[in-house]
Order: C-alpha cells, then sequence, then structure tokens
C-alpha cells in the first residue's frame, strides 16, 4: 500500500551516513525531508483543528513515528498524520453542524477499527446516540437516534474518483447499516428499520453517516455496523451476512466476494432496556397507517386503478414501427459498454451541474440484436392536478448500434397516443364498473402471462412510481 506514514517510517529508520547496504540514497533523503516537512504540517494543522477532538486509538506506529520526530526535531504536540476525518468532521462536512457537536459530547464512541478486503479497507469511526442532536430532524419532531461513521478507501492507496465524474459513477455501490444481535440481517437493516444514510468523497475517501431510530435498547444483545456491497438495486445484499440461529450471532458471509465489513458497536450494556425493544419491534413489524392527505389519497387510488390499463397499452400497443409516430423523443445518448458490460451515461441536475449513472447493459438489453429496439420494463406517469386525468407517459428504450454502442432514449406519448390511452381507460373503466354491483372495483394488476415480453422480473410496471420512474 502506498502508505506516506509507510514510506516515512522506513525511511526514518534507515542510516544515512554509513557505508552498510541499504542507506539511504540521495533521492531517498530528499524524499524523507518532504515527508518530514509534510508530517509537521499535518501536525499544526491537527492543532489548529483541535476543537474536532483526538479520537485515533494510539498505535504502534503511530508511538514509533513520535518517537522518530522527538529524535529528529526536539518535541512535538501531535505525532500522527491522519488517513481520516474524525466523525465531528465528517459531520461538518455533510453540512450537518448539530451532529459534528454531538460527536464532541461526552459519551459518543470513537472506535477507529478497521477491515481489509481485497481492494478495499473499511473503517468504523465512531458512532454517538441522543434526542435531537441532527439538523436533518425538525426541532418540533422529537427524535432519538443514533448515528455511525464509516470510511471506505482502497488498500493500494489510490483514491476513490471525485464524485461527478464518469470515474465515479462506475463505483461500486456500497449499503451501511445497523443490525442487532439476534435478528436477522435481512430483514432488520437500515432499509427494514426506517433508517436513512449520506456518503460524500473527500480526498480520496468515501465517508458515510448513517442514522436511524436509537436502538441502544438492545446493549444488552449486541448491535453491529457494517457495509456491504450492495444488492442489484443500491439495497440491502442478501449475500453478505447470515444469522446464526443457534447463538443469534449476525456474521458476514465466508464465501461473499464482495466488501461485507461488520463491526461490534460497544454500546454501554446500562443502556439496555428490555421493554423498549420490545415495543419497537411490535410497532416495526405492525406499522399503524398514517391518514395519508386528501389529494395524496386520491393520487393513490388513481395509480392503483390506471397503471395496469396504462401497461397494458404500452405492452400491447407500442412498438418499434409505431413509436415515431405515437411518441416524441425528448432525449437520446449513446455509451460505448466497458469490458464488463457496463455503459456510462450522464444527466443534468439543476441548470448548469451534470452528474453520471452507470447501468449493466444485460439488465436492459434483452436482445442485443443491432437495430433491435428495447422497451424498458416500467415507465413514468404523471396525472393532472385533478389527480384523475393522465398528464404524460414516458418511458426509455435501448438499441445496440452496429458498433457495439448502446444508444438510451427517453420517449413521450404524444397527443394522439395520449387521446388513444384515456378513451382506452375510460372504456375499460366502464365496462368494469358496470361489471360490478358495487362500482368499486379495482382492476387486477397483469400476470407474466398477460404480459410476457416486457414482464421486469423485479421491478413490475405497476409500482414504476416507486421505482422512482425514469
Amino acid at each position: 500500500m502506498n502508505d506516506p506514514m509507510n514510506e516515512w517510517l522506513k525511511l526514518a529508520f534507515t542510516p544515512t551516513d554509513t557505508p552498510e547496504k541499504g542507506r539511504l540514497s540521495p533521492e531517498e533523503k530528499k524524499r524523507l525531508e518532504m515527508l518530514n516537512t509534510s508530517i509537521l504540517s499535518e501536525v499544526k494543522e491537527r492543532e489548529e483543528m483541535g476543537k474536532y477532538g483526538n479520537y485515533c486509538k494510539k498505535s504502534a506506529q503511530a508511538a514509533a513515528a513520535a518517537a522518530v520526530l522527538v529524535l529528529a526535531f526536539g518535541s512535538v504536540s501531535a505525532a500522527a498524520a491522519y488517513h481520516f476525518l474524525n466523525p465531528s468532521q465528517v459531520a461538518t462536512e455533510a453540512d450537518n453542524p448539530k451532529l459534528a457537536a454531538a460527536f464532541q459530547e461526552n459519551g459518543s464512541l470513537f472506535i477507529n477499527e478497521t477491515q481489509t478486503f481485497a481492494d478495499y479497507e473499511v473503517t468504523l469511526l465512531g458512532s454517538t446516540a441522543g434526542k435531537n442532536i441532527s439538523d436533518s430532524v425538525p426541532e418540533n419532531i422529537p427524535a432519538d437516534e443514533i448515528y455511525a461513521v464509516l470510511a471506505l478507501k482502497r488498500t493500494d492507496g489510490t483514491p476513490i474518483p471525485k464524485a461527478g465524474t464518469p470515474e465515479y459513477a462506475k463505483e461500486k455501490n456500497y449499503f451501511p447499516s445497523f443490525y442487532i444481535h439476534g435478528l436477522d440481517p435481512a430483514r432488520y437493516n437500515l432499509d427494514g428499520m426506517n433508517g436513512s444514510y449520506t456518503f460524500f468523497e473527500k480526498n480520496g475517501v468515501q465517508y458515510y453517516i448513517i442514522a436511524m431510530s436509537n436502538i441502544e435498547m438492545f446493549a444488552d444483545k449486541g448491535i453491529y455496523v457494517g457495509l456491504c456491497t450492495a444488492g442489484e438495486y443500491g439495497d440491502y445484499n442478501p449475500d453478505a451476512y447470515t444469522l446464526d440461529e443457534a447463538s443469534g450471532n449476525v456474521t458476514r458471509q465466508k464465501d461473499f466476494s464482495g466488501v461485507n465489513a461488520l463491526f461490534v458497536l460497544p454500546v454501554d450494556k446500562s443502556k439496555a432496556n428490555p421493554q423498549k425493544a420490545e415495543k419497537f419491534l411490535q410497532e416495526l413489524n405492525n406499522p399503524v397507517s398514517g391518514q395519508l392527505p386528501a389529494e395524496e389519497q386520491k393520487r393513490m387510488e388513481a395509480y392503483e386503478k390506471i397503471s395496469p390499463l396504462v401497461w397494458e397499452y404500452y405492452e400491447n400497443t407500442l412498438t418499434q414501427e409505431n413509436i415515431t409516430s405515437l411518441c416524441d423523443l425528448i432525449e437520446a445518448q449513446t455509451a460505448m459498454p466497458d469490458k464488463d458490460g457496463v455503459l456510462t451515461y450522464s444527466h443534468l441536475i439543476g441548470n448548469d451541474y451534470i452528474d453520471y449513472y452507470t447501468e449493466k447493459q444485460s439488465m436492459h438489453v434483452k436482445d442485443d440484436t443491432p437495430g433491435v429496439l428495447n422497451f424498458e420494463n416500467s415507465y413514468s406517469l404523471d396525472f393532472e392536478e385533478d389527480c384523475q386525468t393522465i398528464k404524460s407517459v414516458e418511458f426509455v428504450t435501448y438499441l445496440v448500434n452496429p458498433d457495439g454502442s448502446v444508444t438510451k432514449s427517453r420517449y413521450r406519448l404524444n397527443q394522439k397516443a395520449l387521446s388513444e390511452l384515456k378513451d382506452f381507460c375510460q372504456s375499460r373503466l366502464k365496462d368494469d364498473a358496470a361489471a360490478n354491483s358495487q362500482n368499486t372495483a379495482k382492476v387486477p394488476k397483469p400476470t407474466h402471462a398477460q404480459a410476457p415480453q416486457r414482464q421486469a422480473e423485479k421491478h413490475p410496471v405497476w409500482e414504476a412510481q416507486k421505482a422512482g420512474g425514469i
């Protein structure tokens, strides 16, 4: 690993003025002087940033570094060139000063434990918990939450690409989460327990802040923090961890090919509360359905009623031959797949920021014959303000070109097609209403047999809105 501290230690302990084999060359002496300057500069910077606190455990390497610095320069007040921001700094970078202050309070855990995988190192930097300790929670909402901060870096020292670049878009997704001893991680993870996370890249390191309702009441059982290579859709990866039913231990899957770091959070066991833990699980497993606003409820009912009919029209009417007469082309991008079949496209955020994202060609292109149009297995459906009238339908197609590149196009139904679709839906709904004495029957969702050509394996079209549309 190309570690400046390791390099500095190696050079510092190599004789510079003896004829023995292995003495420093003039170039190495110059490099040592440069590293010394860099280390002292880092020390000064850390002194100036003392408000963040010193959270790192003192390692043997740090102790050796201190000894050499004292020999070489007399004395200094700090002697470690840290790889990472500390948890308070990470929160500051994430524009969360309230959480940054919470990490400086007594009771916060500073862990700095690292696990190494083939290409990456994962470090659990720290954790804190409390009521209303984050700027992401409105002040008028009482929230008792727990937070953890993780860092991800490459083992060879090369930086993780800057965000908003094509190189960054090709990076794998990772899923951070809390887990609880004795509970299935596939069910009780950050998604399943209604948590959230944010992440950013800084100086070649990717940082994660994860948050959820405070689960310190499980301290007597055991709490874990993990970071794993994400599943197919950026969520929990069912192959990363496993639960031992006999012991209740959550462990890493040994044959997992990606990253599946798992740390035991050293929570004070006196914070355990079995009664609160039981109530937490009951509320999690039996959520109380909240009353949606009338307009949102109306929109949901419209989706439930209209979406299957739109799918039927989309699946049975649109073809490669009539797409230009029934749809308007919104945009098109062409990308060449890399050696792993990954396509990199871009999209505009706001007025002037371009971001990049990747897609696996095999996930979207079922027929890679050049010139054959592949329709995506989902669409975006929008309604007018009355939450009943269809406003627009958009969808995506993929086409492999003779040179192997793939053109991704986004279409919108034109007025002619939209009028046909509205007439089709009204006719079908009228027939269904007449056939149902209650006049409230819901049109059944299409089955695999009804839509064999474009039926998505995991994202059926009537869930297009749930998946975020196009």
